[in-house]
């Protein structure tokens, strides 16, 4: 263990220049320190685990490449797994939530000294976003999924560095999310990219941001990937991505953006919307929270309003450009409070019409 100064928000909290407990794992095989590279490597890793369901006795570990550790003939073997010097390293489940992908987990220089010892939880492990492994095997499927040959194949769509968003029924097909860029516009396009680990092949399946209520890659789970695409067997018993034919899509409502670490809510935003959305949403809470004191300023290519209910004061953000409407407030409750009743509104079908489309090359 040893204590730092550190200005990532991300391992200190949030507090600039603030100190950080750090820790390091050491390996050792009959007392003798396991190091990468021989005598003269690295012995000290940022995190180390058992494998539970391993085979045999296995260890994962690294800092930003990752290896896995096992003993033969007395003697410690290491198999590097991905290795890399510019990136953190990354773990996710990718059957770990009923056969879902479970959530990523960055490998960084943080105090890892009260984390579980163990990993456990599934069969399948996706490291570094480029490798799977079989836990239950220990063979590992390098995914060259950001290679120029592939991304080609892939109609320019390339998933660099994405986390898993699914997985298939017969957990054999992972599926990411890439993007490109229209050479024209300059505007992103998306599609899910799925790939068969064992066979390194892929294929992207282009989808309608507006059609799928994306609004940001966060936007990607499981669940919403069950909602707008689904699984199909095709002649050769090969399970195949398509879109689902909706005849009515979702309804849209708001968003929450929180901030970790302490979860804090910053806003409430709705898009892509059209300049009525301001309207409705004023009306509404004068409706709900009477008196409210209005204030607007026109500030091209934004219209803010400031609504006072109760000496609450909340700004109201519309921006033109971006077709979103954001609303904050120091009042946190209030705010959620506001949030959640017109997300109820919105969930029965109302000022649906206020909604527009995402731009599209």
């Amino acid at each position: 263990m040893e204590e730092s100064l550190s200005w990532a928000w991300f391992t200190n909290g949030g507090s600039p220049g603030g100190k950080i407990a750090s820790s390091y794992f050491s390996i050792r095989n009959n007392g003798k320190p396991v190091s990468i590279n021989g005598d003269k490597g690295s012995s000290y890793f940022w995190q180390a685990w058992f494998l539970k369901d391993a085979p045999k006795t296995t260890i994962l570990a690294g800092s930003q490449s990752m290896y896995l550790i096992t003993e033969e003939n007395g003697k410690s073997k290491i198999v590097p797994v991905n290795e890399q010097d510019n990136n953190f390293g990354k773990i996710q489940w990718l059957d770990s939530e009923n056969g879902q992908p479970g959530k990523q987990r960055e490998i960084y220089n943080a105090d890892a000294s009260n984390t579980p010892g163990y990993l456990s939880g599934g069969q399948f492990l996706f490291i570094n976003t480029k490798v799977v492994l079989d836990i239950q095997t220990l063979k590992s499927y390098q995914t060259d999924v950001n290679s120029s040959e592939l991304v080609t194949q892939l109609d320019d769509y390339n998933p660099f560095d994405s986390r898993a968003v699914a997985m298939s029924p017969d957990k054999s097909q992972l599926v990411l999310i890439g993007t490109r860029r229209n050479p024209v516009s300059h505007l992103s396009q998306y599609a899910l990219i799925t790939i068969d680990f064992v066979k390194n092949k892929a294929y992207a399946v282009p989808f309608d941001r507006t059609e799928t209520r994306f609004s940001t890659i966060w936007d990607a789970s499981s669940e919403w990937v069950n909602t707008y695409f689904h699984w199909i067997t095709n002649a050769n018993g090969s399970e195949i991505l398509q879109k689902r034919w909706l005849e009515l899509s979702p309804y849209w409502i708001g968003r929450w953006t929180i901030y970790p670490p302490d979860n804090i809510i910053q806003n409430y935003q709705l898009v892509p919307v059209r300049k009525d959305i301001v309207k409705s949403l004023v009306d509404f809470v004068k409706l709900k929270y009477p008196p409210v004191e209005i204030e607007t300023r026109e500030q091209s290519p934004q219209t803010i309003n400031y609504l006072t209910i109760n000496k609450s004061r909340l700004g109201l953000y519309f921006n033109s450009a971006n077709q979103t409407l954001s609303l904050e407030s120091e009042n946190k409750e209030l705010l959620k409070e506001i949030g959640e009743k017109f997300d109820h509104e919105l969930r029965k079908g109302r000022f649906q019409n206020d909604f527009g489309k995402f731009e599209v090359d």
